[in-house]
């Protein structure tokens, strides 16, 4: 008698309470793991544009006569200074990079991923002017490098460098070394790849 007293009688407003503070405590625990899945795709994103932009830089080397790849290298045919290191390059490191303007002829204004700099369009929003604000960037950069405060200062901005180098393979067969980097502004994320050329 003294069971069906009780469930007439309904919950308690104690009982309540304890129920939505569990809800709760569960609730905020779903809102982290949605907020954690929607950083990590935002990342995922970045990376993938980064890579892009980067991989399309090694395309256009392969498409290129070997001549006019300039190197770091003493006495190769287009030789540049600024790629010289004197000794091993090392791609972790900051100095041999050369800010990627081989296109710089006019190409950035038709094709976004030919110059230097770019605005990562996985962050834009529809009014954003992604043409325009890639152009003021690649004039930002010119001259310069990734260092500048229009790349360092702007988390959607991409800056690209390159390092080559003439080299041999372990079985004396010729090549060109190359490597491309992607900065992220407004991070210290970066993104390297290396390919592998003939001469």
């Amino acid at each position: 008698m003294a069971a069906n007293t009780r469930a007439a009688r309904g919950t308690t407003l104690i009982e309540t309470m304890v129920s939505i503070a569990v809800l709760a405590i569960a609730a905020l625990g779903l809102v982290g793991g949605v907020i954690l899945a929607l950083k990590t795709n935002a990342l995922a994103s970045r990376r993938t544009q980064m890579k892009e932009f980067a991989q399309t830089r090694i395309d256009r080397f392969i498409q290129m006569r070997p001549q006019r790849i300039p190197t770091g290298t003493l006495g190769w045919v287009n030789y540049d200074s600024r790629m010289d290191v004197g000794s091993t390059f090392d791609p972790a490191g900051s100095t041999g990079w050369v800010l990627d303007d081989l296109d710089n002829n006019g190409l950035a204004v038709v094709d976004l991923l030919a110059g230097p700099a770019m605005v990562d369009p996985t962050g834009m929003t529809a009014g954003d002017d992604l043409a325009g604000r890639t152009a003021t960037l690649n004039a930002a950069v010119a001259g310069q490098t990734c260092a500048v405060a229009s790349v360092v200062n702007d988390p959607q901005a991409l800056c690209r460098e390159i390092h080559v180098d003439a080299t041999t393979t372990s079985s004396g067969i010729p090549i060109l070394r190359a490597y491309v980097r992607v900065t992220l502004g407004g991070s210290n994320d970066t993104l390297i790849l290396q390919q592998d050329l003939s001469q």
